[in-house]
């Protein structure tokens, strides 16, 4: 179910949540444990929504879900750049990777609830989904702990030396400043 799509628009939508996702993920553990992860939720997925339903089920949608547990337990409080719009503005922020959890699960359950029936989403798929990524994320971080951490925390370093360069640079101008206006 997990490699079939309803239609174009259905699989364009997902392979563009799995492209905002999947990079911080496979960046994180790893080509193979990333695919590992993403099946097994995806397998997750459809186990939970054939307890629920008897329609049947097409789409990668929980499989992305739970690349998105994933990165919430591997990234938690750590800042992760993501994308935003608000009518015509759009731009980029950094914000807690585990901050972007509660947005997307009050989204999926208002969904789930305000549309009901009506709806051909399997949105007990895309939590089940969650909840398998984010528990292979956490046995994956009680199985190599150091692994984990180093590789997460290697993605981060280039933009701490940023920061850090940025932060002395400040100092140096303000003192710069300092300096000039003492000398006047």
């Amino acid at each position: 179910h997990q490699f079939l799509h309803g239609s174009l628009g259905h699989l364009v939508g997902n392979m563009i949540v799995l492209l905002v996702a999947g990079p911080f993920v496979e960046a994180a553990i790893g080509r193979w444990r990333f695919l590992l992860g993403y099946v097994a939720s995806g397998v997750a997925a459809g186990a939970a929504h054939q307890l629920i339903s008897a329609a049947p089920l097409i789409g990668a949608s929980g499989a992305i879900a739970g690349a998105m547990g994933v990165g919430a337990v591997l990234y938690g409080t750590r800042r992760v750049r993501v994308f935003y719009w608000v009518f015509v503005y759009f731009d980029t922020a950094r914000v807690p990777a585990l901050a972007l959890l509660p947005v997307w699960v009050i989204n999926e359950v208002f969904q789930w609830v305000a549309l009901g029936s009506q709806s051909r989403v399997a949105y007990s798929a895309h939590l089940a989904g969650l909840g398998a990524g984010a528990a292979y994320a956490w046995l994956l971080r009680r199985l190599q702990p150091r692994e984990i951490d180093q590789q997460v925390d290697a993605e981060f370093a280039g933009e701490r030396r940023a920061e850090q360069h940025s932060s002395l640079l400040r100092q140096a101008q303000e003192r710069n400043i300092a300096i000039v206006a003492f000398d006047s």
